[in-house]
């Protein structure tokens, strides 16, 4: 049978592997650190992110209605004629067309 004892020379290289594993766990255990922290740096943004799409949607809301109440004259609203101001729609005629031609003399060339 085998004499289990390490030899002195191998005592050594044990030695080395082990620091060598304790150095490279140290190590990850840095990389996982400044993993957690961008991670956390992400939830922050993703919570910001949230808070500005909401934002967003309510500028939006604000400016449809905004957008409305600008279309708005005494035609389509209550509004009386007179808040219309400078770009109040020109008059429309209630008169219906009569479906006749123009006057003029048959056969006059001015017409023709």
């Amino acid at each position: 049978m085998p004499d289990p004892s390490p030899v002195l020379g191998e005592i050594g290289d044990l030695a080395e592997v082990v620091a060598g594993l304790r150095a490279a766990n140290v190590r990850l255990r840095e990389l996982l650190a400044e993993r957690d922290d961008l991670i956390a740096e992400l939830w922050v943004q993703v919570a910001e992110a949230g808070e500005l799409r909401e934002q967003v949607e309510q500028l939006r809301r604000e400016v449809a209605d905004v957008a409305a109440r600008v279309k708005q004259n005494s035609k389509n609203s209550s509004r009386p004629p007179s808040s219309d101001g400078l770009g109040k729609p020109a008059p429309k005629s209630l008169r219906k067309p009569g479906g006749r031609r123009p006057a003029g003399r048959r056969g006059s060339r001015a017409r023709r």
